[in-house]
């Protein structure tokens, strides 16, 4: 545990230097009483006792006392060679001889407390003076406070942080500030630096002395990049390995507040407490409010070149990104967090993307969009998008535990959207205006969409009920986050003249297809990273096939070739529900068919005749599969009412559909492909529960030209037709109905399609028609090898 040893260090120091002030040629010992002799023995001992929680302020108070009468005792009965003044040997012998009698002090730690001395006390490193004693007196006086105050805290363990609650955290941390502003101002202003690489020798000879290797040997490490902190945290611009003393009690007060705020976090962390809900949601946005004020400050101090002091900034001030990829750098060569796994370059090459893009706003400026430091105007939107879930994981929360009658509401609990919207969010809670104005855009987003999941369920189980079910508050709670998130990345791509016009409408509209490319440009080494996706993908083509998925086939799509902010969440939404059951399924396939040779994405490959015989069986009678298929009931009992041959047709266009290079024989299967038909699986329930109105298992001539409301713009793309030419929507329900003319990779066959006669006559005689699932997949089948336009 860092804290302890880092208190272990100090308390050495600072009691090994105030003991050097301690003595030259031996004095009298009649002088001395028996009580006083040897008091700072075994000190070691005692600060490991102190710092398990066995000691108390009268121990404390004790061994301060005993430090305190050997500088009197020294200044009053003993003299150097030179009167009033005394070498570091002088001292060392009088402090061995009567004070650490199991202590032998080295030359070498000598001359490095004393350069500690020259450093943090000021005057000459080669003596002590009668007023050095006293300025040690003062020392050791704020010592034994810092230690009484530490005291009650005592021990601080890793278990213990991890289980305490909210008032031993916040005492702790706000003893931890205190000492370390007593400290820190305890350092005399002076002229003498004092470098880092003078500390680690420091660290060096104090193992060597007091045989605490395993105490200074975590110091070893934070050393190396300490000059790169220095500058980042608390001296922009200067020299990296000279520390002033005006420097190093910045090092001591914001270390602290660094230190504690990383105390709260750990237990914060380590308590699971569940920070979108009540207390933990509070204490979770404190503590990031704590973090952000930090950083703040600390851009505060960094100044770009030519703007003046840095009270006086001509230009926005900010942390450097060259500072933190440079920190980046000093960090293993993988970097893991939660599950996730990326090496450092795909790390560094995020930063300018997330700062330009996700926080730059639509500002053009060094403190948006064109910025090469950390503002504390991204600090602000960052502090924005956290008040943002804030509001809207409270207003959730205030109404599912009216409707529950208790704020211990399970996370599965479910209620009626109706019932859930239905009160104003201000008799619910408090909000101000721009609060208000984010659950507008949160409440209409759940009126809008049907229920997913279930209570039990992982995944989005489409059973022809999500419009009658009730909504589940783990599933809503997801809404919270994502759409600040997506807001904030659709404002900070959106491009072009009327950008701030444009901001306001991010709802409805959004980004254009360029727009997005670009942002799944700028991301992708994390969706690499990430095994989202890999060699055989491209930018362009990835970019066009998630924008027309967005614009058809999730609940909020429009078709209007923008995917605005809904539309993002609930594609997100869908590949959250996607991911872990086409994890299963895959593995399933591998259990069924065995494994072959390992895939782009870590996962073995599944010869192709055992995967449509085994995966792509949707009968619910299937007793291997059953399980998996659970969430798609309608499906299933569709496709058990096909015969063998419709069967197979539906299982050639659904692989024609999910797999990049269509219909493949011979070629096995890889899991992103699995990944893609069960998506597929989403969107195409997703469009049956949204047209199918009267749920009848095929979608009419009527529902039809609901649904071509949204193709339109992707069909006028493909066919080169006006939008509003009514022979486009012939297209679609011959589409529907017929399936599509034979297709080729030119897609000529549109030229010849629209004079053909029999085009001609199902376009003037209009008759009824009615679509099943089948059908729309031959849809899907057909989009899936068209250019993306």
């Amino acid at each position: 545990m860092y804290f302890r040893q880092t208190l272990t260090v100090l308390a050495l120091l600072l009691m090994s230097s105030c003991s050097l002030y301690e003595g030259p040629s031996a004095p009298r010992k009649k002088e001395f009483s028996q009580a006083t002799l040897g008091c700072l023995k075994n000190f070691r001992v005692r600060l490991d006792g102190y710092l398990e929680g066995k000691s108390n302020p009268a121990a404390v108070n004790k061994m301060a006392d005993c430090a305190v009468s050997a500088l009197h005792t020294f200044a009053e009965l003993t003299r150097g060679e030179q009167r009033d003044r005394f070498s570091p040997g002088e001292i060392r012998n009088f402090l061995q001889k009567y004070f650490l009698e199991d202590v032998v002090i080295t030359d070498a730690f000598l001359d490095e407390v004393m350069r500690v001395k020259g450093a943090f006390m000021g005057g000459s490193t080669s003596e002590f003076t009668l007023n050095d004693l006293k300025v040690a007196e003062t020392m050791i006086g704020n010592l034994r406070t810092a230690f009484v105050k530490l005291q009650p805290w005592m021990p601080v363990t890793t278990e213990r942080l991890k289980s305490a609650d909210a008032l031993y955290i916040d005492g702790l941390t706000r003893a931890i500030v205190e000492v370390a502003d007593l400290l820190g101002n305890q350092i005399t202003e002076n002229e003498t630096p004092y470098s880092f690489a003078q500390m680690e020798r420091l660290l060096d000879e104090m193992a060597h002395v007091f045989h605490c290797a395993d105490v200074v040997a975590p110091f070893r490490a934070p050393l190396r990049m300490s000059g790169l902190l220095k500058e980042l945290f608390i001296a922009p611009g200067m020299p990296r390995d000279r520390v002033t003393a005006a420097e190093w009690r910045l090092i001591f007060q914001e270390g602290a507040r660094w230190g504690s705020a990383y105390l709260q976090f750990l237990n914060f962390q380590a308590k699971g407490t569940d920070p979108s809900r009540g207390e933990g949601r509070e204490r979770f946005v404190v503590l990031v409010d704590r973090i952000l004020d930090q950083v703040v400050r600390v851009a505060g101090r960094h100044c770009p070149p030519g703007a003046g002091s840095v009270e006086n900034c001509q230009n926005a001030p900010g942390i450097p990104l060259t500072l933190i990829q440079e920190m980046v750098d000093q960090v293993d060569d993988t970097i893991e967090l939660a599950s996730f796994r990326a090496e450092r370059s795909t790390i560094k090459s995020m930063i300018g993307p997330v700062l330009r893009g996700m926080l730059g706003g639509t500002h053009n400026d060094a403190a948006g969009r064109a910025a090469e430091r950390i503002t504390p105007a991204h600090i602000e939107r960052i502090r924005n998008l956290v008040s943002e879930w804030a509001a809207g994981s409270r207003y959730l929360e205030a109404a599912y535990a009216r409707l529950s009658g208790s704020a211990n509401f399970s996370n599965t609990a479910y209620y009626q959207t109706r019932d859930i919207v239905k009160w104003d969010p201000q008799s619910l809670a408090k909000f101000t205006p721009r609060e208000l104005d984010w659950l507008d855009g949160l409440r209409g987003e759940i009126r809008q969409t049907a229920a997913l999941v279930t209570r039990n369920s992982k995944s989005a189980v489409f059973d022809g009920a999500n419009h009658d079910r009730p909504r589940v508050y783990r599933e809503l709670s997801q809404l919270t986050w994502l759409r600040p998130i997506f807001r904030a990345l659709v404002t900070g791509y959106l491009r072009g003249s009327d950008v701030e016009q444009r901001a306001k409408s991010v709802e409805t509209d959004g980004l254009t297809l360029p727009e997005f490319e670009n942002f799944v440009k700028d991301y992708w080494p994390v969706l690499t990273a990430a095994k989202l996706v890999g060699p055989r993908n491209s930018v362009a083509e990835d970019s066009a096939l998630r924008f027309r998925e967005a614009s058809l086939f999730t609940q909020a799509s429009d078709g209007n070739k923008m995917i605005s902010v809904d539309e993002g969440i609930q594609l997100v939404l869908y590949m959250l529900s996607t991911q872990p059951l086409s994890k299963l399924v895959h593995a399933r396939a591998v259990s069924l068919c065995g494994a072959g040779v390992i895939d782009d994405f870590g996962q073995p490959k599944v010869e192709s005749t055992c995967y449509r015989r085994q995966v792509l069986d949707f009968n619910s009678s299937s007793s291997a599969l059953r399980d998996l298929w659970r969430p798609f009931p309608l499906f299933t009992r569709f496709y058990g009412t096909l015969s063998a041959h419709d069967q197979d047709e539906l299982r050639t266009y659904l692989e024609m559909a999910a797999r990049k290079p269509g219909y493949n024989a011979s070629s096995a299967f890889m899991s992103d492909e699995t990944q893609a038909t069960v998506m597929i699986l989403h969107y195409v329930e997703s469009l049956f529960l949204r047209f199918d109105l009267n749920q009848d298992g095929a979608i009419d001539r009527a529902e039809a030209s609901q649904a071509f409301l949204i193709f339109r713009n992707v069909l006028s793309g493909i066919a080169k037709l006006d939008p509003n030419d009514p022979k486009l929507e012939t297209a679609f329900f011959w589409v529907l109905t017929e399936g599509s003319p034979p297709v080729n990779a030119s897609m000529t066959w549109w030229r010849k399609f629209w004079p053909s006669v029999r085009f001609m006559s199902y376009h003037w005689r209009k008759p009824d028609f009615r679509a099943n699932r089948l059908d729309l997949l031959k849809v899907f089948g057909t989009l899936s090898h068209v250019p993306k336009s």
